[in-house]
């Protein structure tokens, strides 16, 4: 069994819970009869405990599952909003790309939806995200403005290292580097990159 102590050495909350996790903003997940809910710092229960996980994400947001529903509440136990989804989610950043039954999208920690659910695929580049939709068209989201690139025209795209970035265009290749700046114009057949 799991509990919580001070630093002297006195129990600050029983040690009853099947599993618990570190504070973040005076909440905790804990595990409690082979479910999992949200403890404040005196052990009050927050969330109860009848889901099968929980995050607790950022100021007083939490993000729990249900079966095959990822569920945002607040910090009192209110929903925020709920989807099914398919994929594992994890922040970093505050942020994550997830999906649900209607197609990828990215959640904040905060619980605001920040790229809708409807796209095919969604990675992250740099400060970008390049979101294929459904009809294969490719749209960068800049993360540092939170909107959508006007007017992008590329076909596909294929990562060369963390830092540089091929996208095609009528079956022509360029290479752009991490801000999103041209490095080579799109006149190649094929980009390849070697070491010496």
């Amino acid at each position: 069994k799991w509990g919580y102590i001070n630093v002297d050495g006195t129990i600050s909350l029983p040690i009853i819970y099947d599993n618990a996790e570190q504070f973040v903003d005076d909440f905790a997940c804990v595990s409690f009869n082979g479910k999992k809910g949200i403890i404040d710092r005196n052990g009050n229960v927050i969330i109860s405990f009848v889901y099968d996980e929980c995050i607790n994400a950022n100021d007083g947001v939490f993000f729990v599952v249900e079966g095959d529903f990822l569920i945002c509440l607040n910090k009192f136990g209110e929903k925020k909003f709920d989807l099914k989804f398919s994929m594992p989610f994890n922040f970093y950043n505050n942020i994550s790309i997830c999906q649900s039954s209607t197609g990828w999208g990215v959640l904040s920690s905060f619980g605001e939806v920040i790229i809708q659910f409807k796209y095919k695929e969604i990675k992250s580049f740099g400060r970008f995200f390049i979101c294929k939709g459904f009809d294969n068209k490719l749209h960068l989201f800049n993360k540092d403005k939170k909107s959508f690139i006007p007017n992008v025209k590329y076909d596909n795209y294929r990562y060369l290292n963390l830092k540089l970035l091929i996208l095609g265009e009528n079956n022509k290749n360029g290479l752009y580097s991490q801000s999103m700046n041209e490095i080579l114009p799109f006149i190649y057949d094929e980009i390849e990159l070697f070491s010496f």
